[in-house]
């Protein structure tokens, strides 16, 4: 549903780029895994400014996990949806704008492993709560998190931007 070839052109070549980052960060680890923290930051690498701390759009805070192979490339398509998102309409389409990602496990040893993962977006345009109509990036979102990772997406639009959560089994899932 994009209002022009070009726009597209642009969903499709950036959703396949998002599939390539993974495809080389799983590659890179010889298929054991991905790292979370490279796999967020291959996907938000054009909003991280490293080298000024006041000048950085997007943090990242969260310890070292290292995510299942299945995991990695639907993973980085729900972040390149956000992303993309937060480049359009929310807080990376403005100049002041910037994003925090957090996360952190819950479980271990007999209870599995629950990965937590919040994305907050501020400064970006005020918002005035969930859209009229939800987007592709929304359902692919939601159908991502939800039916390929197993996992809870809470999506919140609060007036000073989007809060992002969600809870992902890192542990297989039983057949």
């Amino acid at each position: 549903h994009a209002e022009s070839v070009e726009d597209y052109v642009e969903g499709v070549s950036g959703r396949v780029a998002a599939l390539a980052r993974a495809h080389a960060a799983l590659a890179r680890d010889r298929w054991t895994g991905a790292n979370l923290g490279t796999l967020l930051r291959d996907e938000l690498l054009p909003f991280l400014d490293e080298s000024d701390e006041a000048t950085r759009r997007v943090t990242l805070d969260g310890p070292d996990v290292l995510l299942r192979a299945d995991m990695a490339q639907p993973l980085a398509m729900a972040v390149h949806e956000l992303a993309t998102n937060a480049a359009k309409h929310g807080a990376l389409s403005s100049g002041t704008g910037s994003i925090a990602i957090s996360w952190f496990l819950e479980g271990g040893g007999v209870v599995p492993r629950v990965l937590h993962l919040r994305w907050i977006e501020r400064g970006g345009p005020r918002l005035q709560g969930q859209p009229p109509r939800s987007g592709f990036g929304s359902q692919l979102l939601r159908g991502t998190v939800g039916a390929q990772l197993g996992g809870d997406l809470a999506l919140s639009w609060d007036p000073h931007g989007l809060t992002c959560r969600m809870a992902l089994p890192l542990d297989p899932l039983p057949m």
